[in-house]
This record gives C-alpha cells, structure tokens and sequence, in this order.
C-alpha cells in the first residue's frame, strides 16, 4: 500500500480543567473605599467565623478515567485503559438509557444507537433518579456525566429479563455490538500492533497473529472478535458453503483468507447491512477504502470509531502501512470509501437469534413428527428481496428420517441445541437425522451429465467414497479412493447408495463422532426409514433439484421445536 500525506491523529493526554487560583479576582480585604468587606454584621463570634471561613463549594465530578465494565472479548489486559469519548453536542432530546440489571449495567443510546456503557453500582456512588420510582446508582464521574442527559422517566428504560440489548449481543456480555466492536477497536488502538503482513500459520478456529503484529484486516478480525465474531471461522465457512463468492481463492486457506481485503469483502457483502452513501457513519462501521488510484478496487479496511478529529469527523482506527501502527487516523474526508457496512440486528431474544440471514432466498423446511419419529413432511420457500418475506413453492411433499428420528445438529444455528431447549444431540450411528438449520452444499450423482440442477454436479465414480469412520482423517468427507491413501474402515460408496444426493452441511468442522455423510437423496418408499439422512420420492428429489440455487438453506425440526423456534427464527408459517 502506498504512504498518503494523511495525519496520523493521536488521542490521549491530558485535559486542561480551571484549577481555581484567582486570576480576575480580589480578596475581600481589598474592598474599594466605601464598601465593607462583608455587608452582614457581625454581631456574634459565630457570625464573625462564618464570615471569615465561607464553606468552601464541592468541586464538580469529573468524567471517570476508565469505562470499568467487563468486557468479555480481546486483549483483557488493556480494558481498564479503555474509555470512551462522547459527542459533545449530545442533548438530551437525542438520548436515552437502558438498564441491564443482568449484566449490571446502564447503556447509553444516541439517536437510538448504543454509545457508551457505564457500570451500576450497589455499595457508594450516586442515584440517578428522574422520577419517584425510576433510579440507578452511578459512579460519580459516570452521574456527572449522564445527570444532564437523562432527565426525564422514559429516558431510563429497564431491558427485559432475557432479552438482548438492541441491535443484539452476539457474545452475551450486555454490551450491544456495534458498541463492543468500537470497543474492539480501541483495544486495538491501545495495543498498537506494528504493521506486518507477512504469511503467519495460525491456530484454527479462534486463531490470530501475534499481538505485536498486524495488518489492516488484522485490526477488523480484532474488533469483530471482541463482539464474538470470529471472522476467521466465518469466512472460511463461507467459502466451503458458497465458493461462487470468492472466485480470488483458488484454494481455502484458514491461515490467510481472512487477512485479505478483497476476500473479506464479499462475506460482508453477503452477511452485514450496506450502507448508502449519505447515510451517517456511527462506531462500529467497518469501511472498505480505495488507496491506490492506479490500482481499481479496495486495497484497505478499518473500524470507525467514537473518536473525532480536529475537524469533527469521527476517526477510523486502522494499520495503515509499514512503518505505522494501529491507530485512530482522520480517513474519512482524505480517502475514497468503496463500501460502508453495519453489523445486522438480532432478535431481542438473546438465547437464539435467527440463524437464517437476510441474503438467504431459499428455504427448504423438513418437518418431523416427533424427537423420535421417522416420518416427515418439507416444503419450500423462496423469497424476492434480502431480508424479505418468505412465500411457499409448490405443495409440501413427504420425507423420511433417520429411524429413530432427529437430534439437534452441528449447523448454521451452532453445535448442538440452542440454549434452553430440550432434545438428543446428534452422535454418529445413533440413527438420527440431524435438526437445525444447515446450508445445502453440492449434487453429486451417478449420472455422466448434470441433471437439471443451479448446484455444482459431480459425477460418481466407483472409487468415490464418504468416510463415516470417525478416526480417519478424511472423515465427514468425500473422497476418491482410488488416489487417496486410504485410513478407514467404514466409508459409503456414493455411486452405489445415491443416484442423486445433495450435500446437507451438517458438522462441517469435522468434529469427532458427531455425525457424517448427511445427504437429501431418494427413497426405498414412504415406510423405509434411512440412517441419518433426508429421503423423499424420487419425483420430489428431482423437483427439488431442480429447484435449488447456491446459497439455499434446509431447516430441518420436530413439531415441537419448530413451535418454539418459529417465531425466534423468524420461520415461514
């Protein structure tokens, strides 16, 4: 990247307060001729010592040096240096507060989005009371603080038990995302890693590069991981699901994709919210920036942030190039922007937000009869626009199941069941079909030619095998035996069990004895159960099929969980 005359902004340092030393004023012996020092009479040693000894006036509370909340996320080391600054034109017109009496906090809202947390104390401190009923105790310098914005009773809202703190909490801290991403990326600032872009081998999932060290992307993972988003996992998910995005890799690389600008663009393009260009930028936005005239596209990325430049423009905190380190710098009137994106809303229900995002336009949803029952029925769904609603396609059709029914998968909806729900979890053998949401992956089938089908066909050979043996290392996936050393000992031969099977994404990471080898595929008929799988006619498999694009999802459930997850999930009805 080249070196723009760019000033670099560094915040800190000390604030100048008035320190009361006199200047401008007399002391009261020095009365011009004709006024008394004090115009009160002295008639008593009493009144004479009040006289002469005024009480002095409390000196107002300042700001609190550090925010003092636990902020579950990155570098635990630098959250007592962490503070952050507010907009100094915010009136009380545009603010309200939430508390959290979970997580034992208050949270600010400007212009209805989340600026500041602050800590509820239950020993000391002071109320901050704006009716009869309606009060919380702050540290000083947090009251002095929020004492001339929140006046007023429905600008201090209590936040439901168990909901999230809106726009979401993807990591359960109490602290709204956008909010614990700025907060990210001043702990980033804080650490100021040196700009380094060298190839690194990192752990996988949860993996980084020395802390020390770091390029531009580097300073995104950082942030987004402390909401709780492990972009690294995310990305590399995203391109086994949907290799059509990210026609620049050639071959997925946990080590380094996340680290590459223009591959981290189409995942956020796919899963935040764009924004338009005058829409206002607000911390947390993460920007993707076009340095290099001679070069088209973006070449560099950053996290806006609550800090201000000289001339009030919100700062982006960023690793801009070698010899730097990460830092806030004023970017956003000396750079071109390419894209701005927001991290999307959750539900209020903190425990399961929908699993299903916005970008996704069609839905295949298998309903089973019961946790234990093998007999089903699916229908599809389609829908026009991102984040739209859904409309069915065609008539729901029958399926069979595992024969001893489902159990809760490893899935886009997580590993395992989400929280506070009942069920089996998925095991290998145990004969169950996995439950959850899962993305539909490839075709694969023992036909020369592609069938009527959008998904990327493979054609079956003999020797193509699906490891289901949990102590290999190929197992959970396809494999061509006739070139692969073989180290199973129990493997599906595709070409002889599926005519036609479509990959249901179910544990993708491969975890051992979780389960393998899940597919859509046809039926022996409407009473023969399968081991794990989704089967159906052999017209509806072809229908579907033919139906399907990339990108599409299967929600496979019991009754009894879809009726507690439909409205959580935002389902069609």
């Amino acid at each position: 990247m080249t070196r723009l005359s760019v000033n670099r902004v560094l915040r800190g340092g000390l604030a100048l307060i008035g320190l009361g030393l006199g200047l401008g004023c007399r002391p009261t012996s020095q009365a011009p001729e004709g006024e008394s020092a004090d115009p009160r009479p002295a008639s008593s040693p009493a009144a004479a010592l009040e006289a002469s000894t005024p009480e002095p006036e409390p000196e107002p509370a300042q700001p609190e040096a550090t925010l003092g909340v636990a902020d579950v996320g990155i570098f635990a080391d630098l959250d007592p240096r962490v503070q952050i600054e507010l907009d100094p034109d915010l009136s009380p017109a545009r603010a309200f507060a939430r508390i959290d009496d979970t997580h034992g906090l208050l949270v600010l809202y400007a212009d209805d989005w989340p600026v500041k947390v602050y800590p509820l104390v239950e020993d000391g401190g002071r109320a901050l009371s704006v009716s009869k009923t309606v009060s919380v105790k702050l540290r000083a310098g947090d009251h002095a603080e929020l004492a001339p914005l929140l006046r007023a009773p429905e600008q201090l809202r209590h936040l439901a038990p168990g909901a999230c703190p809106p726009p979401g909490d993807l990591d359960g801290d109490g602290i709204p995302d956008p909010l614990d991403i700025n907060l990210g990326a001043i702990k980033t600032t804080l650490n100021a890693a040196t700009y380094d872009q060298r190839y690194i081998a990192i752990p996988y999932p949860g993996g980084d590069v020395p802390r020390e060290l770091g390029a531009c992307t580097d300073v995104i993972v950082r942030a987004l991981r402390n909401a709780g988003i492990d972009l690294q996992a995310e990305l590399h998910e995203d391109i086994a699901r949907a290799p059509w995005r990210y026609p620049m890799v050639e071959r997925a690389n946990d080590d380094i994709d996340h680290r590459r600008v223009r591959t981290l663009l189409p995942w956020f393009r796919a899963h935040w919210t764009s924004l338009a260009d005058d829409e206002a930028a607000r911390p947390g936005d993460v920007v993707f920036m076009d340095t290099i005239p001679s070069r088209k596209g973006p070449d560099h990325i950053g996290v806006i942030g609550d800090r201000r430049g000289d001339e009030g423009r919100l700062l982006v905190a960023n690793n801009w190039t070698d010899g730097y380190e990460t830092a806030f710098m004023d970017l956003l009137g000396a750079v071109e922007l390419t894209d701005r994106f927001r991290v999307p809303p959750t539900t209020n229900d903190c425990l399961s937000p929908s699993p299903i995002s916005a970008d996704v336009r069609q839905l295949v949803v298998v309903v089973g009869e019961s946790w234990d029952g093998f007999h089903g029925e699916a229908r599809r769904f389609e829908r026009d626009s991102s984040g739209g609603p859904w409309r069915p396609v065609g008539a729901a059709f029958p399926v069979v199941l595992g024969h001893s029914g489902l159990a809760w998968g490893r899935g886009l909806h997580g590993d395992g069941p989400p929280a506070e729900l009942a069920g089996p979890t998925k095991r290998e053998g145990d004969g169950r079909s996995p439950a959850g949401v899962f993305a539909i992956g490839d075709a694969w089938g023992r036909a020369e030619t592609a069938p009527p089908t959008q998904l990327r066909y493979t054609s079956e050979s003999p020797t193509l095998r699906c490891v289901d043996d949990a102590n290999s290392q190929h197992y959970n996936q396809i494999v061509d035996s006739a070139t692969t050393p073989e180290d199973w000992g129990s493997a599906e031969p595709m070409r002889r069990y599926y005519e036609l099977a479509i990959v249901v994404e179910h544990n993708l990471a491969r975890v051992t004895e979780a389960g393998s080898c899940i597919f859509l595929h046809r039926w022996k008929d409407a009473q023969s159960p399968v081991t794990g799988c989704t089967a159906m006619a052999g017209d509806d498999l072809d229908q579907l099929a033919a139906w399907l694009e990339p990108g599409a999802v299967l929600v496979s459930l019991p009754r009894p969980a879809l009726a507690e997850l439909a409205s959580r999930w935002a389902l069609p009805g």
